[in-house]
């Protein structure tokens, strides 16, 4: 799905699907990965993937719930 919708702006409706899918994706990975990283909080490498997909929820998530900005080409 997201190799389809590679072309088209994240945010409109057409894309709504592909971006909410990566978007809840990344939160419930992110929230395995906190609850994994509380009971093994030695492991540096757990909290490492916690941060990445955490970032990567949050970037989804701007994403997908605000307005996508139309770019203007400068055209001389």
């Amino acid at each position: 799905m997201n190799w389809r919708a590679k072309t088209v702006l994240i945010g409109g409706i057409y894309a709504r699907p592909p971006g909410m899918g990566n978007c809840l994706h990344f939160t419930v990975a992110a929230l395995a990965l906190f609850k994994f990283a509380i009971n093994n909080y030695h492991s540096m490498y757990v909290w490492a993937a916690t941060i990445v997909y955490a970032t990567f929820a949050i970037l989804f998530g701007v994403v997908v719930f605000t307005s996508p900005k139309q770019v203007i080409a400068n055209s001389n």
